[in-house]
């Protein structure tokens, strides 16, 4: 699987991989801090595959290319996707955002996004901080997170193609093949 992820600026990066390193010593959940090369991320689109890999980076990295907008964001939500067991730190929804994700399916429609979570108009930006939990473990998680929870600002600064390896049972790695800096 592929996906499309958003990297954010320092200040975001290191809060949420400190939560997901606490939550796993603390022995809560261990799904993002155990998963090789996983970065905190907002995701812009999945794909189970991206036949002409090369030709896709091309296209990627010529659209990104000198890109220079700064995206704002702010999180102060977290939130859950009981379904899937997900605990999130979600940013608040802007126009900024709203409009990059939309001229980024635009832009890749070719591609065929293979989830109808992430097409404009159906997509809820989020920040995973757990998931494939029980409702105990949603409910452990989030009291966990609320325990020193303050708003976060920050940005988006890159943009990557990922590919996600599952064994079977869980996913194991989040490798980035390739990405372009979206900021000066």
């Amino acid at each position: 699987m592929y996906a499309i992820e958003l990297f954010f600026s320092e200040e975001v990066e290191d809060y949420v991989r400190r939560k997901w390193k606490e939550i796993s010593l603390n022995h809560i959940a261990s799904s993002l801090y155990d998963m090789e090369g996983t970065r905190p991320h907002v995701s812009l689109a999945l794909y189970n595959d991206l036949e002409d890999l090369q030709e896709f980076q091309q296209h990627f990295s010529e659209y990104y290319k000198g890109y220079g907008d700064t995206i704002e964001l702010k999180f102060d939500i977290i939130g859950t996707f009981p379904t899937t067991g997900t605990v999130f730190l979600k940013p608040t929804i802007t126009t900024e955002l709203l409009d990059f994700h939309k001229a980024y399916h635009n832009n890749f429609q070719q591609y065929h996004n293979q989830s109808q979570y992430y097409i404009p108009g159906n997509w809820d930006a989020h920040c995973t901080f757990a998931f494939g939990l029980d409702n105990n473990a949603i409910t452990d998680v989030i009291n966990y997170l609320l325990k020193d929870f303050k708003p976060l600002k920050g940005h988006i600064v890159e943009i990557g193609v990922v590919e996600v390896l599952h064994d079977g049972h869980q996913y194991v790695s989040a490798k980035t093949l390739f990405s372009e800096r979206l900021v000066p």
